[in-house]
């Protein structure tokens, strides 16, 4: 049956004139597949005036298929009692205007809908040959056996399923074709840059730190004690000894220290996306490859984590010189736009594998948190392991 589901499920509606609209679509369908709908009602539904509107609405039916037959055998004998509107034609024209634009974007089952609707609209273009010739380009056979298919509710939804599974796979392929342009090397000079830009901002970040620490005392020294009493942040004198701890460590040492960051973030990174790309294909049936997504999200974090590095920045600066308040504004603005990138970044991943977002935000997340575990782990060895170093060397 080709009935509109909708339709079918509204004939069941527990309200009388739901289902009475129901009848009325089924007897203005045009199509003999809701003959049987329209029995059914007849002999079972609960309200006799239904069940005698469901008798009429299969007359009705029935001599509105009898005249598009004869008009199909004989269109000039009809053509006069099958009067079509100028609203009509013009209806029908945009749904021919409809089908081509959607054939020529190569969506064959909405094209052959909108060729339903057409016809329906205007069953006088079974004899028009501009509509035939769109019937033929769409399902691919001759005129006459193009009409069949339309006219024939059943080889209708055959041919709009296979149109849409045709479409969906062709989608697929060409996702697929696209994923695979993109090869490990691209990948690598990916992740070299993300170290790159973990390991400067990692350099960094200490003497940002340490000069804007060194203000803010100062700044804070050089106040009266009421003044001082009205500072919504007041920076402990701990902070000094930690600044020169910091500037204790040399410009060497936090090269290292920068470069070992660099390097670990981009293992990380390629750790991380080892497990989305193995959680995507294998549980949520992605269709994508590791190399297409990893490009499409380690560039995104290389802008991303800059952006937050020089807001970071901004906030610190406001801190150190008494602007407080706007500096802890800035923070939950900050926490807000993690939850926007982390959300863009599902986005990438979820375009990368073809599954939407949603999966992409479930990928990450199942992700993270095993890398965590497995972090947490490989810490706790570590520590183990040190300890009962320790422990051996003291003879304990």
């Amino acid at each position: 049956m080709a009935v509109d589901t909708r339709i079918l499920k509204q004939i069941k509606n527990a309200d009388p004139q739901q289902r009475r609209k129901a009848i009325i679509a089924l007897a203005d369908s045009r199509d003999m597949a809701a003959i049987k709908p329209l029995q059914e009602i007849e002999q079972g539904d609960p309200e006799p005036k239904l069940r005698e509107l469901a008798a009429k609405a299969q007359t009705h039916l029935k001599e509105q298929m009898d005249k598009m037959a004869a008009f199909a055998a004989n269109p000039e004998t009809y053509r006069a009692e099958m009067k079509v509107s100028e609203r009509e034609a013009a209806r029908a024209k945009s749904y021919m205007e409809e089908a081509m634009s959607t054939y020529l974007a190569k969506d064959n089952a909405k094209a052959t809908k909108a060729l339903i609707k057409a016809l329906k609209v205007n069953p006088t273009l079974k004899t028009d040959s501009y509509f035939l010739s769109l019937v033929s380009s769409i399902t691919g056979k001759s005129d006459a056996e193009g009409l069949n298919v339309l006219m024939d509710g059943q080889a209708r939804s055959e041919f709009i399923n296979t149109a849409e599974q045709g479409k969906i796979q062709k989608r697929k392929t060409d996702h697929r074709s696209k994923a695979e342009e993109i090869g490990w090397s691209a990948v690598i000079f990916d992740l070299s840059v993300f170290g790159a830009v973990i390991a400067v901002i990692t350099f960094l970040a200490p003497f940002v730190f340490v000069q804007l620490m060194n203000n803010g005392l100062s700044y804070q020294a050089a106040l009266t004690p009421e003044k001082y009493e009205q500072e919504m942040v007041k920076f402990p004198a701990e902070i000094a000894a930690t600044t020169a701890s910091i500037e204790g460590v040399g410009a060497v040492g936090l090269l290292a220290v920068a470069l070992g960051s660099g390097v670990g973030s981009a293992v990380s990174m390629f750790l991380f996306g080892f497990l989305v790309h193995l959680l995507a294909t294998r549980l949520l049936g992605g269709n994508g490859t590791m190399p297409f997504m990893l490009s499409q999200l380690i560039p995104f974090y290389s802008l991303t984590v800059p952006a937050f590095f020089i807001w970071w920045c901004i906030i610190m600066v406001m801190l150190s010189i008494g602007a407080a308040p706007i500096g802890l504004l800035c923070a939950p603005i900050m926490g807000l736009a993690s939850f926007v990138v982390y959300f863009k970044a599902a986005g990438r991943v979820g375009s990368a594998y073809d599954f939407g977002a949603l999966k992409g935000c479930l990928s990450m997340s199942i992700a993270s948190f095993v890398l965590s575990l497995l972090s947490s782990g490989l810490s706790y060895l570590l520590a183990s392991t040190v300890l009962s170093a320790a422990l051996g060397t003291a003879g304990i």
